[in-house]
């Protein structure tokens, strides 16, 4: 039996698609072995017959077993734990759930009687509204200005508004040469955290007195773009500080 926790509202069509493709990829996963094996070339309906095996109606029943939950970004698929003949394959479903799905795994629990995978669905779309704040650690050359490179990309590719900051002079103040709010200096760096600060207030302010305004909302809600700032080497932007400043 599949269901949709939907919260009293009529599921949308992009659900359910996304519940007939969830259904379709985890019965693929679960018959990929044998659908590896196939001579798919020289195949034939008709020639060969379609047959299915105990092991295909077995697979058939447990993807038509799991429970699938979509709300705010995050998939959940549950599958119940009955001790049969297939179940090892339902407790290590995390890697084919996420390159079949798409999807990037946040959770995996284990409870009385089922197991419990959380995935991040339409990650560009909702990855930044799951976890907006980031701090991000390594040792030198281990690979953080690309990675803060390879998110702005990505960011780039989305409706969001960028501060960059880079106290050092660094790789991400040569991004000023393509696109604005890049700063390196102390001055223009403290003048860009004020006003994001004083931006960040009044936004929230303006969207209270919205007229579609709602409590518990963001302001994805209300079609407000997101607003980053990303700070490179934060810590040597203290250390140019003096005490009044910092």
């Amino acid at each position: 039996m599949r269901k949709i926790w939907n919260k009293g509202h009529r599921i949308r069509a992009s659900d359910k698609h996304l519940l007939l493709f969830v259904f379709v990829a985890v019965l693929l996963l679960l018959n990929i072995k044998q659908l590896m094996r196939t001579d798919w070339e020289h195949f034939g309906l008709f020639e060969n017959g379609l047959t299915l095996s105990p092991y295909n109606f077995i697979t058939i029943l447990i993807a038509t077993g799991v429970y699938y939950q979509m709300e705010k970004g995050l998939l959940h698929i549950r599958c119940e734990i009955t001790l049969g003949k297939y179940q090892d394959q339902l407790l290590r479903l995390e890697d084919k759930l996420e390159s079949g799905l798409y999807c990037e795994l946040t959770d995996k629990t284990l409870h009385d009687g089922y197991i419990e995978y959380t995935l991040l669905y339409d990650m560009i779309a909702n990855r930044y509204d799951a976890l907006p704040h980031a701090l991000i650690a390594g040792g030198t050359g281990g690979g953080k200005t690309y990675f803060l490179l390879t998110l702005i990309e990505a960011l780039l590719h989305t409706n969001a508004v960028l501060y960059i900051l880079d106290p050092k002079n660094a790789d991400l103040a040569d991004l000023g040469t393509v696109m604005g709010n890049v700063y390196h200096t102390k001055e223009e760096m403290i003048d860009c955290v004020n006003a994001f600060y004083e931006g960040m207030v009044q936004r929230s302010e303006e969207m209270k007195r919205h007229p579609n305004y709602k409590t518990g909302e963001n302001y994805a809600y209300l079609g407000l773009p997101p607003c980053f700032l990303i700070f490179d080497e934060y810590v040597a932007f203290f250390e140019m500080l003096g005490t009044k400043e910092s």
